[in-house]
């Protein structure tokens, strides 16, 4: 009689493992499933902050565009003003060394001509109407 009291209390005790084995891994699943939650709410929130700061913050995306608008504009007139730089070294070189040169600006200019020669002044009006280009504004004479 004594090995089947023994016999049945080492069942239950086998019994009571195997279902406190099962509640530990109930109890471990819903730990994870409670830490997963947490992972995703954390992770919602950190997207709703990255949502927040790219649009309502005050370096928002709309910022950046507006400021990258604004540099390409910059050098775009960057561009601009280093091509009127090397035409005025251009034309500062040409008035250096170049006499033709020179000599017509001086006409166009100031109204200077050589001797023996005569100038025609043509209105604006003709130029304007297209009938004259506007390299045709001064003609030399004989």
């Amino acid at each position: 009689m004594g090995y089947s009291r023994v016999k049945k209390y080492s069942q239950d005790l086998k019994d009571e493992i195997k279902k406190r084995k099962k509640e530990r891994k109930k109890l471990k699943a819903e730990y994870q499933r409670k830490a997963d939650i947490f992972l995703y709410a954390i992770f919602f929130f950190i997207f709703l902050y990255e949502i927040y700061f790219f649009i309502f913050s005050h370096k928002n995306i709309f910022s950046f565009m507006k400021k990258q608008e604004y540099k390409e504009q910059l050098l775009e007139e960057s561009k601009k003003l280093d091509r009127e730089l090397q035409m005025l070294e251009k034309k500062k070189l040409y008035l250096e060394k170049d006499n033709f040169y020179i000599e017509k600006e001086a006409r166009e200019r100031l109204g200077y001509m050589k001797k023996g020669e005569k100038i025609f002044i043509i209105p604006e009006k003709e130029i304007k109407k297209g009938i004259l280009d506007e390299n045709e504004k001064w003609i030399k004479g004989d």
